[in-house]
Formats: C-alpha cells, sequence, structure tokens
C-alpha cells in the first residue's frame, strides 16, 4: 500500500512539473502568440507599405479578379456572426525576390485556433495572387466578379 501511495504522489508530481509543453495547450497558445507578434513586428516599414497597398487590392484567381478588396473581405469576416467569424491578428510582408513579396495575414477563427492565409504579390504587374489553398481562398469575393483584361 506504500509503494502504492508512493508511486501515485511521484506521477502527480511529474505531472505538475511537466517540463514540456506538450500537456498544456495554453501555453502552446501563448508561444504561438508570441512567434506570431514577432514576425509581425519584424515586418520593415517597406513591407508595412507594400502591405497597405495589397490591403486594397482584389486578388485573383486564374485571371478573374475578387469582387472585394482583401481588407473589405477581411472586415466583413470579422463581423459577422457564428462560426463564419474570424479575429484579426495582424499582416506581414517580407520581399521574396525584386518585385514579388509574400503577403500573411494572421488571424484566429470562430474556435480560437491560429490560422494563416498566405499570397504573393507582384510589384510589377500589381497582381495578388493565393500562395496557399487553404486559407487564402476564404480571403476571395466570387460576386461581381471579372476577368481581368
Amino acid at each position: 500500500m506504500k509503494s502504492f501511495l508512493l508511486l501515485i504522489f511521484l506521477l502527480s508530481m511529474a505531472c505538475l512539473q511537466g517540463g514540456s509543453n506538450a500537456g498544456n495547450p495554453k501555453r502552446q497558445d501563448e508561444e504561438r502568440f508570441a512567434k506570431i507578434q514577432d514576425s509581425i513586428y519584424k515586418t520593415t516599414p517597406e513591407g508595412r507599405e507594400i502591405l497597405k497597398k495589397v490591403q486594397q487590392i482584389k486578388p485573383e484567381v486564374n485571371e478573374r479578379l475578387s469582387g472585394k478588396t482583401l481588407e473589405q473581405i477581411v472586415t466583413e469576416n470579422s463581423q459577422k456572426q457564428g462560426n463564419d467569424k474570424i479575429f484579426p491578428i495582424g499582416w506581414v510582408a517580407t520581399q521574396k525576390v525584386q518585385n514579388c513579396w509574400k503577403i500573411g495575414f494572421y488571424y484566429q477563427d470562430f474556435w480560437k485556433q491560429y490560422l494563416y492565409a498566405e499570397w504573393e504579390y507582384d510589384q510589377k504587374t500589381g497582381k495578388l495572387y493565393p500562395f496557399e489553398f487553404q486559407n487564402a481562398p476564404m480571403f476571395w469575393d466570387k460576386s461581381k466578379r471579372k476577368v481581368r483584361n
């Protein structure tokens, strides 16, 4: 009986101390949020200027423009009710090669999961394309779309 109690005590102490974050979702979320904030903070002044411009652009998919700008779509999605609502965190921009930028948007969904959407912006052509296809397509409005000339 003493060894059983000792075993229970040792197991409970190990759980309380737990050196890793594997069993601590709150701590994992805090670390993830800190990394996101750091990424946003590291956006250069030139990158911030690009972000202002890009948010006013309508993304393009298969030569079809979105019906709304990125800023309009983000605003609408953050004002929705229910499980389609998003909670914006921030934007990042990093230059990839001359005239091309990686544009990222961090946000949380209704369930408070951290998500990331990414586009590529070509300064030379002024075009903005989804770069990943899991989250970025959510920020493309199919109403009133038109083919780019």
